[in-house]
């Protein structure tokens, strides 16, 4: 059989007598409950890229019936099966795509996770569906590619990708294009043992069964499926023919702030906790800028040196981190060195001071908030002085 029919949808649902209802390849229901038993967070909206015929998809749809789930497949025949085999699960949308635009599911920031299995072995260029994965998933929402690669690329496996139109990479080389598409927090896993251990028991199986098949399906589909199982099992042993399980999450939302700081009080920490409020589970970054810049700003220098400020701030719970030295203007260049995602911004300053301290950034990478009027560092320098005054 060409491997171009392959994806008929004759072939499909025969696939599915052999690997599982559902499934296009060893290991079905069982191997998949393993894997969909390793995703850490409770996701609420699921993108399944590559559904097949939506065994992982229900086992998914089952496991969190209170996510909303899109189940995506470039070939119009898994969806078609799809849709009426599965037409019962209320929280999945089953949509042909392909992916190649990143706007294909209604721009970014859709997904608490994506769900990826044997399909990315059939795409040449593999690093712009991750870059666009990284579009659609959420800050902090995670991705798990569970595919096929090769830590060894001989001859062999070389003549099977061309017969296959298989694209196949190292591990390696899938850490590297992760990375590129900025994804952090990579774990990798080579289940090649694991593959073969599937591999041979439903072959055994298989065989085992064979005269009911071939009374079903004939003989020269038999030799087929016996044959390509060999061809898998003999290519995993030589180590050219591997099962990669990788994991990973997309940045948390970086959000900017750039203070002084003198004499910290509740306003600050009031500032801050209001951020985190408005961008849960991002890293809130602290500018603090020198002495030599507070002084020409405001024409004095602050009462705790940069040093003393900076231990302050960095102690405050709702702080990721402190960057000392910053620049009083906040630029393009500076956020695009830090990657910052959004800098907030005091509602008190004026249009000309917006322009003066951001002064070529776009006004949707600004989040605007109201400063605490109750207090401020200078009415506490007042009240410090009338104190020192009624007392001495």
């Amino acid at each position: 059989m060409e491997e171009k029919d392959r994806y008929s949808k004759s072939q499909i649902l025969l696939s599915e007598e052999v690997y599982d209802k559902g499934f296009q390849s060893p290991g079905g229901k069982g191997y998949a409950n393993l894997l969909i038993n390793n995703i850490k967070n409770d996701p609420k909206n699921i993108l399944v890229f590559g559904c097949g015929t939506g065994g992982e998809v229900a086992l998914l749809s089952y496991k969190y019936p209170n996510s909303s789930i899109i189940a995506v497949d470039k070939s119009s025949n898994m969806i078609d099966i799809c849709k009426t085999n599965l037409f019962y699960l209320t929280n999945v949308t089953f949509i042909q795509n392909d992916g190649t635009s990143s706007h294909s599911f209604g721009g970014a920031e859709q997904f608490d996770l994506i769900w990826c299995r044997d399909v990315i072995l059939y795409i040449e260029q593999k690093q712009q569906l991750l870059i666009n994965f990284n579009f659609w998933l959420k800050y902090s929402g995670q991705l798990i590619i569970c595919d096929f690669g090769t830590n060894n690329y001989g001859k062999e496996i070389k003549d099977y990708c061309d017969d296959k139109s298989y694209h196949l990479i190292s591990m390696n080389a899938y850490i590297d294009i992760l990375k590129k598409a900025e994804f952090i927090e990579i774990e990798e896993n080579d289940n090649t043992n694991m593959f073969l251990t599937l591999n041979r028991g439903e072959l055994f199986s298989f065989q085992e069964n064979k005269s009911t098949f071939i009374l079903n399906n004939g003989l020269t589909m038999y030799n087929h499926f016996v044959a390509r199982w060999k061809q898998k099992i003999v290519l995993s042993e030589m180590n050219q023919f591997n099962y990669y399980y990788i994991t990973c999450n997309k940045r948390k939302k970086h959000i900017f702030v750039n203070v002084a700081c003198d004499l910290f009080h509740y306003g600050h920490s009031t500032l801050f906790k209001k951020i985190k409020e408005q961008f849960p589970n991002s890293i809130l970054s602290v500018g603090i800028c020198s002495d030599e810049s507070i002084y020409k700003y405001k024409n004095k220098y602050p009462i705790f040196c940069l040093r003393e400020r900076e231990i302050t701030i960095r102690d405050c719970k709702y702080v990721d981190e402190t960057l000392i030295n910053v620049p009083i203007n906040t630029t393009l260049d500076f956020i695009n060195k830090h990657n910052i995602d959004f800098v907030a911004v005091s509602n008190e300053y004026t249009d000309d001071q917006v322009k003066e301290y951001y002064p070529d950034l776009d006004e949707d990478l600004l989040y605007k908030f109201n400063y605490t009027n109750t207090i401020s560092s200078s009415n506490t320098l007042k009240r410090i002085k009338k104190y020192l005054l009624n007392h001495s």
